[in-house]
């Protein structure tokens, strides 16, 4: 199966109605008025509809912003593949801040590195996954990256120095939105061959 993106297959699509010019939340915003009872995400412990979904989503958005985050702005998110994560993608969307996630396996030299290099604001991790304290190994890197403002922990404890979270805030008045850059999904991830000792790092946006 050819899977070249041309201009001719862009244009076919597009004509179809298969991609349209539209944000991630802005497809949730549909689905929630359209299908609000519909099952939207599932893991092992939790579930929620759309209308569910998009409300968490905006009272996230709101919590975000309410601790510093706008358009630009760098989320360091080290989630395993959990509901939370999906919700703090969709509300990072809608502030048009930039989200840099992290493979769970990745330890303190590798956060060191990218946490320090994308000057990140915020961070959001599991008190525990498979047997591993990521808030143990936060604690420790505090001192290496100053711009580090905000820590927040799902499904679990904080520790000093952390927050639970995702944080959440009850919207009043107008929705959560960010700048000009608001209606654009940006990720930063980065390759196998990023390396933590700086040069080699190559991060794809």
């Amino acid at each position: 199966m050819d899977t070249t993106l041309t201009q001719e297959r862009v244009r076919w699509s597009t004509e179809r109605g298969f991609w349209r010019n539209e944000s991630l939340d802005t497809y949730l915003d549909r689905w929630a008025t359209r299908r609000p009872d519909k099952t939207a995400i599932v893991d092992g412990r939790t579930r929620s509809t759309y209308a569910e979904l998009a409300r968490l989503v905006e009272r996230v958005a709101h919590g975000l912003r309410a601790h510093g985050v706008e358009s630009g702005s760098v989320i360091s998110c080290q989630l395993p593949n959990w509901n939370e994560c999906i919700v703090l993608f969709l509300a990072a969307a809608r502030l048009g801040a930039v989200v840099n996630p992290i493979p769970p396996t990745y330890r303190a030299s590798e956060l060191r590195f990218m946490l320090g290099l994308l000057e990140s604001r915020v961070v959001v991790i599991p008190e525990v996954f498979r047997g591993f304290r990521y808030t143990e190994m936060l604690a420790g890197l505090r001192r290496d990256v100053p711009a580090v403002e905000h820590v927040f922990v799902a499904r679990g404890e904080p520790r000093r120095g952390c927050t639970r979270g995702p944080p959440s805030r009850t919207p009043r008045g107008s929705r959560a939105r960010g700048g000009a850059r608001s209606r654009v999904a940006i990720r930063i991830a980065f390759t196998r061959w990023s390396s933590p000792r700086g040069p080699r790092a190559s991060p794809r946006a």
